[in-house]
């Protein structure tokens, strides 16, 4: 099959075999959990839409719509919800921040659940970098020694996206 579709018949052939009883029931147990899961997922995804219908708007998108996407070359990560978040996020912080080069709807999701639309928040970049544990001293001095000067390690959501992208990963 060089690049080409393959045929009904020949699909019909790969899939006759040796099914045996218990492996069915296994499968068919797999495909319940996975088609429940679907539907959990979708639940969550009606929280987080019905949570960010309760913020403030700070921009009326009927007299200022939201422009197109950028294209993107990927796909939409798999965790991406069912709904149209990148409006939300436009609605609620008055910017389209999905314009930046790497930052999908999760990627700023994550950003502003993490860092909040305050800027006053941070009067200084230090403060900023330091929410961020982009440079975090981790020295611990005891008795007027240095004991260790290893960068502190901390997980934080909003690092890792300007770190990694947030469809690298799942929180």
């Amino acid at each position: 099959m060089g690049g080409s579709k393959p045929k009904s018949e020949e699909i019909a052939a790969a899939l006759t075999g040796d099914y045996r009883s218990e492996l069915v029931f296994i499968l068919q147990q797999e495909l319940q959990l996975y088609e429940f899961y679907q539907t959990q997922i979708l639940a969550v995804d009606a929280q987080i839409e019905q949570c960010l219908a309760l913020f403030s708007d700070k921009v009326d998108v009927t007299k200022k719509p939201l422009t197109k996407p950028k294209r993107r070359g990927k796909k939409q990560p798999g965790n991406a919800p069912q709904f149209d978040l990148r409006i939300h996020l436009y609605r609620l912080s008055g910017v389209d921040f999905t314009q930046i080069d790497g930052f999908g709807a999760l990627t700023v999701l994550i950003l502003l659940s993490e860092l909040g639309l305050e800027p006053s928040r941070f009067p200084t970049v230090k403060h900023f970098t330091s929410r961020l544990t982009v440079y975090v001293h981790g020295s611990r001095v005891t008795g007027g020694k240095v004991k260790s000067s290893q960068t502190r390690t901390v997980v934080n959501r909003a690092n890792r996206c300007f770190s990694y992208g947030c469809s690298n990963f799942v929180s």
